[in-house]
């Protein structure tokens, strides 16, 4: 199994090993803090982010990955384990 902490900084898929760094993975997104967080992506690090998922607070959520570069939307931490 692998993981993946996401936070505020983006993070660039192209730079990361398989599986995360290959393709359109599939992922479980999972948020520890006490509120919702939104993790989003983009085609270049400093377009216009859109939604992968929102995770609710203390749960997790299954998501995909398209795009190049993904973050929080704030500067708290997801994480993101191989589906």
């Amino acid at each position: 199994m692998y993981s993946l902490a996401l936070t505020g900084t983006a993070v660039d898929r192209n730079t990361l090993p398989l599986p995360f760094g290959g393709g359109n993975p599939s992922v479980v997104l999972m948020n520890a803090t006490a509120g919702d967080l939104t993790v989003q992506e983009c085609d270049t690090v400093g377009g216009s982010y859109t939604t992968v998922a929102v995770v609710p607070d203390t749960g997790s959520i299954d998501a995909k990955f398209t795009k190049q570069f993904v973050k929080v939307s704030t500067a708290a931490e997801v994480w993101a384990i191989q589906n």
